[in-house]
């Protein structure tokens, strides 16, 4: 599992992706006068879109990282319900009241706070679902002030309601306060510990303020275990004091002068925080080694060779927890909304086979990937590099093995593509697509988004001949009722997620059919792929239209 300052690196780098992708918009309706309604029109309705799958990747990082956190408990955790569309055009019609750098500068720190807070409340949500589990704020150390103050605090919120509230008497517990207690020492002289947390008065919501730029994370805190705050945070309660003492006139603290001393006493680091325009629109090259960060993450699994030998037993356990889980999830379905197993089962395949006709099977590379990709000759798997999974490869190779047969080498994972260049779930891993023959097609599994964070309720199958389980894209639970659900199936789920595809086979140069690049590639890359015998074309994806379903 992530480290919280690693799980910060990956949030910074889906918002480096989206900030690109953003940018690349912004480029491409400048062809109209931008103080136009048509400029603002294709902008507010252009960047919901954009944000969304990167938004959604992290809530489904949020919440992998929820259950590992306790992977001995058998709560499972959802991602928090998407922002609204409504409320991002929004805020991208307010940042366009600035003009030209200032207002791309607006919404990069609107789009930041849209990925962490997706993050965030999916973290915040489950603890609030599940009995016992609690959650904390988590800075890191270069956080500015505001943050510093609110993290000094060392609250650990037993709800999203217990966040929401403004000091009243008592003394809370510091930083070094949680720490000493963790330790199994007192508090002495300075009074006994507030196990419920300070009284409260009136309902201003600190725990979870958040500002534009803001990279304070929601940390779990599960059923049983305690919270410690990193090293970092010792000095911040001090700080805060110190930042009172100094600016007290005698009557109510005022805030912005406490926040402003505080900034003075950390040295004045606080405007380099903030990201520049120089940081939003490094580009592509920056773009890629952000998406390999993400891909890669934690590094600590980069360095991990192929994981061999899964045992039987362990397979066969795998195997029966995902059915009974699938099981579980369809029962719910059939009993919410009074309908038949084969009912619900044909319209949840009938959805996939509806999304399926005319995709085609693709994997989509970043640049480096591509390099490697021209000088072999073929495709290598993520355990072959050591890198691209955000799961214990243990773990993966036990589902694998359950899902394709004991020893079944490692699948390669690709996605199925619109070729009209419909934006995809699949554009976070990359910006060049290797658009793969149709004789590949035969040997393809699929699933309703990604197989191992949806293993719950979803379990792969054969392109064409989906299994009873295999176009079940979410839990039946998180819907007002099951017919709500079953809609679902053959609706906007399909306009705002992907579509998994588990290659069972080597992917060579020989097997594609078209490389496809969303800019023009450069002369030497054309020559390389002439050398190669590549065909290729060049497809913008798809920004401007609105997100199907609203």
């Amino acid at each position: 599992m992530p480290t919280p300052d690693e799980q910060k690196q990956i949030l910074d780098d889906l918002h480096t992706l989206a900030m690109q992708d953003v940018t690349d918009l912004w480029q491409d309706a400048s062809m109209l006068n931008i103080d136009s309604p048509a400029f603002r029109g294709v902008m507010t309705s252009g960047v919901p879109e954009l944000l969304d799958p990167y938004a959604a990747s992290a809530g489904d990082l949020a919440a992998t990282w929820y259950e590992d956190a306790a992977p001995e408990l058998a709560y499972k955790a959802n991602p928090a319900a998407l922002a609204p569309t409504e409320q991002i055009a929004a805020s991208t019609a307010w940042a366009l009241q600035a003009s030209g750098e200032a207002a791309l500068m607006k919404i990069a720190g609107f789009s930041s706070r849209t990925i962490y807070d997706q993050a965030r409340n999916t973290i915040v949500e489950n603890a609030d679902r599940e009995p016992g589990a609690k959650w904390a704020r988590y800075a890191s150390a270069d956080a500015c002030a505001f943050c510093r103050m609110l993290a000094s605090r060392a609250e650990v919120y037993s709800s999203k309601a217990a966040a929401t509230s403004v000091v009243g008497r008592g003394r809370e517990m510091s930083a070094s306060d949680r720490a000493a207690r963790a330790r199994g020492e007192s508090r002495g002289g300075r009074g006994r510990f507030l196990a419920g947390g300070s009284r409260t008065r009136g309902s201003r919501d600190l725990g979870t303020r958040y500002h534009d730029h803001c990279r304070c994370r929601a940390i779990s805190v599960r059923p049983g275990q305690t919270y410690l705050p990193p090293d970092h945070a010792k000095d911040w309660d001090e700080q805060y004091a110190a930042a009172v003492r100094a600016t007290s006139t005698g009557g109510a603290i005022n805030l912005k002068a406490v926040l402003s001393k505080m900034d003075e006493l950390d040295g004045g680091r606080a405007a380099s925080r903030v990201p520049t325009k120089t940081k939003l629109l490094a580009g592509a090259e920056k773009a890629t080694a952000a998406a390999a960060k993400v891909d890669a993450a934690p590094a600590a699994l980069a360095a991990r060779t192929p994981v061999a030998g899964v045992d039987a037993a362990s397979v066969g356990r795998a195997r029966k927890a995902q059915i009974e889980d699938a099981e579980f999830n369809l029962e719910y379905a059939i009993k919410e909304s009074g309908r038949t197993r084969e009912d619900l089962i044909g319209t949840a395949n009938g959805g996939l086979t509806q999304f399926a006709e005319g995709k085609q099977v693709a994997l989509n590379l970043r640049e480096d990937a591509f390099d490697g990709f021209l000088a072999d000759g073929r495709y290598k798997t993520q355990f072959e590099t050591g890198t691209g999974t955000m799961f214990d490869p243990a773990n993966r190779a036990t589902y694998e093995q359950a899902w394709f047969g004991m020893d079944s080498p490692a699948p390669i994972y690709g996605y199925l593509r619109d070729p009209s260049g419909k934006r995809s779930g699949a554009d976070a891993y990359g910006r060049i697509a290797l658009v793969l023959k149709d004789d590949v097609r035969s040997g393809v599994t699929v699933s309703v988004g990604d197989s191992m964070g949806r293993m719950d309720y979803t379990v792969p199958g054969k392109l064409g001949s989906p299994g009873p389980f295999t176009g079940s894209p979410a839990k039946a639970s998180g819907f007002g009722s099951a017919d709500e659900w079953a809609a679902e199936l053959n609706g906007r789920h399909y306009e705002r997620q992907y579509v998994e595809a588990q290659i069972q086979r080597e992917v060579r140069s020989s097997d594609v059919a078209e490389v496809v690049f969303r800019d023009e590639p450069s002369a030497d890359l054309i020559r390389r792929l002439n050398e190669a015998g590549l065909p290729f074309s060049v497809v913008k994806l798809e920004k401007l239209s609105k997100r199907g379903g609203g």
